[in-house]
C-alpha cells in the first residue's frame, strides 16, 4: 500500500506568487524491481505538481547492522563483513532500470531535484542527471518562480554523513527569497530552520518502518532517535517534514507505517490553519 499525504502549509510570509505551489515529495525508494509499488509511484508522478524534490535513496543496499555500534559510526560504503555488520553493494543497476521507467518521458514546471541519500552511489548520479535531476550537493540555486518572480532550492549533500556541510549549503541562499530545500537525514532539522529555511525535506527512517499500532516509532537510524521520525515538524518558524519513504530496509515488511508520498500545496496565512489528509493510491 501507498498513501498520499495531501499537506496544506501555511507561512504568514509567503509571496503571494507562491499561493497554491504544488511540491511532490518522494524518499527512499530502495527499489528491488518495477513493481506494483513502483507502477503506483509513476502514477502519482503522472498526476504531476509544480515541482518534484526526492530526498535520496534510490538504490537498495541488502546489509545487516551490528546493534551494538553506534548510529553515527554506520556507513553505507562499508562493503563487506567487519565489526560493523555485513553490507553487499548497492544494487545500482536494478536503480537505474527503475529509475528509467519510473521517470522517462516527466517534467515539472519548476524542475525536479534531488540529494544523494547514504545509499546511492555516485554511479547513481549520471543517471538521475539524465533524467533532468539536478543533484544539489551542499548547494543552493535560485530558481525561476510563478509570476516572474524566484526561491531558493537547497541540498544538503548526504552520502552517509562524513560530507555534511550546511553552513557552505546555507552559504548560496538568498536571504528574501522563500527557501525549501532537503536534507536526506532529519536530525538537521534544527540547524537548518534556525537558518531560516522554510520547508526541510527529509527521509532515512522509513517513519521506523516496523511500528506500534498507531504508527508509534519503535526505532530509526536517525541520531535523534524517534524525534522528526515521520511527518511534520514545526522548528522554530520553519517546517520539517519526514516522509516515510515508499521501499524498505532489508526484508519487504511494513507494520503499521505505510508506504507515502507526499504532495504539498503552499498558502499563506497563519501556521495554526494548515491542513492534513491522506488517501490510498489505487490502480
Amino acid at each position: 500500500m501507498i498513501k498520499l499525504s495531501q499537506v496544506e502549509l501555511y507561512y504568514e510570509h509567503l509571496p503571494s506568487a507562491l499561493q497554491g505551489f504544488r511540491i511532490l515529495h518522494m524518499g527512499d525508494l530502495h527499489t528491488r524491481k518495477y513493481g506494483k509499488k513502483e507502477a503506483l509511484t509513476r502514477k502519482v508522478i503522472e498526476q504531476g505538481a509544480d515541482l518534484l524534490f526526492f530526498s535520496g535513496d534510490f538504490c537498495f543496499q541488502m546489509g545487516i547492522s551490528n546493534p551494538l555500534v553506534k548510529t553515527a559510526d554506520l556507513h553505507s560504503h562499508d562493503i563487506g563483513f567487519g565489526w560493523k555488520g555485513f553490507h553487499l553493494p548497492p544494487d545500482v543497476e536494478m536503480a537505474t532500470e527503475v529509475a528509467q521507467k519510473m521517470f522517462e518521458g516527466i517534467t515539472f514546471p519548476y524542475g525536479m531535484f534531488s540529494v544523494q541519500g547514504n545509499h546511492d552511489p555516485e554511479e547513481i548520479l549520471p543517471v538521475l542527471a539524465e533524467l533532468k535531476f539536478n543533484i544539489l550537493r551542499n548547494y543552493a540555486i535560485q530558481v525561476p518562480a510563478p509570476q516572474g518572480t524566484k526561491m531558493n532550492i537547497f541540498g544538503v549533500h548526504c552520502y552517509d554523513r562524513d560530507p555534511i556541510d550546511i553552513p557552505k549549503t546555507l552559504s548560496y541562499l538568498d536571504p528574501d527569497l522563500f527557501t525549501l530545500g532537503s536534507c536526506h537525514y532529519p536530525e538537521m532539522a534544527e540547524p537548518l530552520a534556525m537558518a531560516g529555511v522554510d520547508l526541510n525535506l527529509a527521509g532515512h527512517t522509513h517513519g521506523g518502518q516496523v511500528c506500534l499500532p498507531g504508527g508509534k516509532t519503535v526505532m530509526t537510524h536517525s541520531l535523534t532517535g524517534k524525534k522528526y521520525a515521520s511527518g511534520l515538524s514545526r522548528v522554530g518558524n520553519g517546517v520539517t517534514y519526514t516522509t516515510r519513504g515508499i521501499g524498505y530496509s532489508m526484508l519487504p515488511i511494513r507494520t503499521f507505517c505505510s508506504s507515502e508520498i507526499v504532495e504539498f500545496t503552499l498558502r499563506k496565512g497563519g501556521p495554526d490553519q494548515t491542513r492534513f489528509a491522506e488517501k490510498k493510491i489505487l490502480n
